[in-house]
C-alpha cells in the first residue's frame, strides 16, 4: 500500500534519534511497569468479580457507599479484607 514505506521511514528516522540519549529506552522500560500495574489490578478485580463472598460484599459496600454511609476508602478496605482471609 501506498503511504507505508514513508510512515515506516518515520518510524525508523524517530528510533535514530531517540537511541543516542535512550530516552525511548528509558519510556519502554517506564511502561513495561505500567503494563505490570495494569495486569495485577485486573487480575485483582477478575478474582474479587469471580468470588461469590466478593460478589456479595462489592454489592453491599457500592450501596453503602451511594447512601454515604460508608467512605469509598473504608469499602475498599472491606472488599480487600477478602484477600487477606
Amino acid at each position: 500500500g501506498s503511504g507505508i514505506s514513508e510512515i515506516w521511514d518515520e518510524v525508523e528516522a524517530f528510533e535514530q534519534a531517540m537511541a543516542p540519549t535512550n530516552a525511548l529506552k528509558t519510556y519502554r522500560k517506564k511502561q513495561a511497569i505500567a503494563w505490570m500495574w495494569d495486569e495485577i489490578h485486573e487480575n485483582l478485580i477478575d478474582k474479587l468479580k469471580s468470588s461469590p463472598a466478593a460478589t456479595k460484599l462489592i454489592h453491599i459496600m457500592e450501596t453503602d457507599v451511594q447512601a454515604e454511609n460508608i467512605s469509598p476508602t473504608e469499602a475498599a478496605r472491606e472488599i480487600l479484607s477478602i484477600f487477606k482471609n
